[in-house]
């Protein structure tokens, strides 16, 4: 927390506004965070009152039609067309709860196992393994070169030909400043990326550039580029966006084709029994008997309704083949058995989550059990909104 707040305070007093630096961080120094601890806070209701305002919007202006169906701006439904859909309580809401579960699952179980790639060597995961660099006091600093985290390299490899600090502030806000600002400079009423160019030319240019000074910071760290190698880099990419984009057309008249759920859900339950698997592996010497059997009873259960659970639905909102009513209700049966299940495991996994050590090896289990409990309740909420309004 001290290297962060240093890097924090030696931007503002880099850029002129060393007397920010008490207001901001308080002093930090003698071991006060109360004041980085309150502005956590401030951050994190501003966070809840951005989603309110959001959640609010969406509310007031509906859903956003799709681009086969209203192309140009404003695409909003009418009033008439607006009654037609579901209401947003509690319906919608069950299925957005589900959506936000599953994302902030994966989000956890993903960080988390990243983590472990930092004990392999440093040829195998050149992005995710940590350099951490010597103190500035050291005599190793002269030679040992400081290393950020992978998704500041694209900084890092900026300072290497901008040479004064403030620019290279000023170069790293110009992406932010630009996607603030392109809502109110981009006024055309297509809605297809490909139909305006020039914006989506930039973000395209953006986009491989922090690519390229990644890569590039992480085999040529603190190297100098000379003038020839900055045009190698970065003038590629432009030539070939500014003369293949305009080529590039939209297609006209798509409209959705068929597409089913099954193969999607099939793969989340599959991944779910197997990272289950893996905590129990990892967290005990032998696994557990109870979550070898809950392991293999969803995934047994997966394998077998992989093709039968979840019917393709056309876009239409008609089911692709005809379900009877004794068909629906097996079915309905069966996703009750599957929520008792993911309840079940995601009891077992919060137990286990509190034999996991805060500390060492095995401490990111946590975060993985945790992401593990969201992504599974999250499944079995979109379960819940498929029998109770699934007719």
């Amino acid at each position: 927390a001290v290297s962060a707040l240093d890097v924090g305070s030696g931007i503002l007093s880099g850029v002129g506004l060393g007397s920010l630096v008490p207001v901001t961080f308080g002093n930090y120094a003698a071991g006060d965070f109360s004041r980085i601890m309150g502005l956590h806070v401030a951050l994190a209701a501003l966070i809840f009152l951005f989603f309110g305002i959001h959640f609010f919007l969406a509310e007031q202006q509906g859903m956003m039609p799709p681009r086969w169906v209203k192309p140009k701006a404003p695409a909003l439904f009418t009033e008439e067309e607006q009654q037609k859909f579901n209401p947003w309580w509690p319906r919608n809401f069950v299925y957005m709860m589900s959506l936000i579960l599953m994302t902030w699952g994966w989000i956890l179980i993903i960080s988390n196992s990243l983590a472990y790639l930092s004990h392999y060597p440093v040829y195998l995961d050149p992005f995710l393994n940590p350099r951490p660099a010597p103190s500035p006091t050291s005599p190793a600093a002269s030679s040992i070169t400081a290393y950020p985290p992978w998704f500041f390299l694209f900084l890092f490899k900026m300072a290497d030909f901008i040479s004064s600090f403030p620019a290279l502030v000023a170069t790293g806000a110009i992406p932010v400043i630009w996607l603030l600002i392109v809502p109110f400079i981009d006024r055309t009423d297509e809605l297809h990326p490909l139909k305006r160019k020039v914006f989506t030319g930039v973000g395209i240019l953006m986009i491989t550039y922090m690519v390229q000074l990644t890569i590039w910071g992480a085999i040529a760290p603190a190297k100098p580029a000379t003038p020839l190698e900055l045009a190698l880099v970065f003038l590629p990419p432009a030539i070939i966006v500014a003369v293949a984009l305009p080529f590039v057309n939209p297609k006209e008249n798509i409209t959705p084709s068929e597409r089913g759920l099954g193969k999607n859900i099939t793969f989340t339950y599959l991944a779910i029994a197997l990272i289950f698997l893996l905590s129990a592996v990892l967290l005990f010497p032998s696994p557990t008997l109870v979550g070898i059997i809950i392991t293999i009873t969803l995934l047994t259960g997966v394998a077998a309704y992989s093709d039968k659970f979840f019917i393709p639905i056309k876009a239409s909102g008609t089911t692709a083949e005809k379900i009877t009513p004794s068909m629906l209700e097996r079915k309905k049966k069966f996703a009750e058995v599957l929520i008792a299940i993911l309840f079940l495991m995601s009891v077992v996994v919060a137990f286990n989550m509190w034999t996991i050590p805060p500390l060492g090896f095995y401490s990111n289990l946590f975060g993985i059990d945790l992401g593990l409990i969201f992504l599974m309740l999250g499944i079995a909420i979109s379960l819940y909104h498929y029998v109770v309004y699934k007719k």
